[in-house]
């Protein structure tokens, strides 16, 4: 958010320099005339905490994101292939626009500048766009999914972030933290119960009810045993 905030001033003093030295045509003002709406929505992303939830499941989903880009790979040269040595020359002049054919198709966009011609041609072309319709069901569905699991879990991930900057604001560092949660574990098993946990809060000196430390441990407390460990 910060850095947010100082783009946009930095931005409008670029912009007032350009129209005080009376340069609006100058390629800088015109680029940051043109940016500065969206620049100036981000600034409302702290107002939408839910935000984090839809970054949190594209993270969840990266992992699957090198599997996604070599099979596209192989999808786009095998019919650009295909599509090349199919068509005439005077339609598909090179393979640059057998790839353009192939990129345009497989999105569904169909710009329509490039369309096949020969028979062969547009049967490689029908069956790149049903490959194509299954293929991008696929990374919808993955991001959906960790985008449902995120959202089932927020409220533990609004408490997590609230905890975390209650801690970054106090000055505790993850040494610190360990350090007590070492003391708080008397039997040196690596959890603690409930009550451990609102000791904890008072150790660090956060002000924070029981009620909320309670819900916070539900939270933290995934398989209902009653205890938490320190990751």
């Amino acid at each position: 958010y910060n850095l947010v905030d100082l783009i946009v001033v930095l931005q409008i003093a670029v912009r007032l320099y350009f129209a005080a030295s009376d340069r609006r045509d100058a390629d800088v003002y015109q680029t940051l005339k043109v940016f500065f709406p969206p620049i100036m929505l981000l600034k409302m992303l702290r107002r939408f905490p839910s935000f984090n939830l839809l970054l949190s499941a594209f993270h969840n989903a990266f992992e699957a994101l090198p599997v996604l880009l070599y099979t596209l790979t192989v999808i786009l040269l095998l019919f650009a292939g295909l599509i090349y040595i199919a068509e005439p020359r005077t339609n598909i002049q090179g393979i640059n626009d057998a790839l353009w054919l192939t990129c345009v198709s497989l999105s569904t966009v169909g710009y329509g500048d490039q369309v096949p011609v020969s028979p062969w041609g547009k049967f490689w072309t029908g069956n790149l766009l049903v490959v194509g319709a299954l293929y991008m069901a696929i990374p919808i569905g993955i991001v959906g999914t960790a985008f449902s699991k995120v959202w089932e879990d927020r409220d533990r991930l609004f408490m997590l972030c609230d905890i975390r900057d209650r801690v970054v604001q106090a000055g505790i560092t993850p040494a610190d933290l360990y350090r007590i949660y070492e003391q708080l574990d008397q039997n040196k098993d690596g959890l603690l119960d409930l009550q451990e946990f609102k000791i904890m809060f008072k150790l660090l000196e956060i002000q924070i009810g029981d009620n909320m430390s309670a819900r916070i441990f539900d939270k933290l407390d995934a398989d209902g045993e009653g205890t938490i460990d320190f990751e």
